[in-house]
């Protein structure tokens, strides 16, 4: 995935909330609307969801950190 990291700076707002700023963002530099999430397991709740955006967790993002950005369908080429 090319993505982006983002710094969740607002403990006020929820996860949701911060991966939405980080989509607005994003769709503003990069001109693409981002179609998924990591997160830190830490950071995310079961059953959190977001239309258009899969939000899936990893270790190898830090928490109160997030990447969100653009997944490529993977084609016969890419393998």
């Amino acid at each position: 995935m090319k993505g982006m990291l983002w710094l969740i700076e607002n403990p006020k707002l929820g996860l949701t909330e911060h991966i939405r700023q980080a989509a607005d963002y994003y769709q503003k530099k990069y001109g693409a609307q981002p179609n998924q999430c990591l997160v830190n397991p830490t950071e995310i709740k079961p059953g959190l969801q977001l239309p258009g955006i899969e939000i899936k967790s990893s270790r190898s993002i830090l928490p109160k950190h997030l990447l969100i950005g653009v997944e490529q369908p993977r084609t016969a080429e890419t393998l």
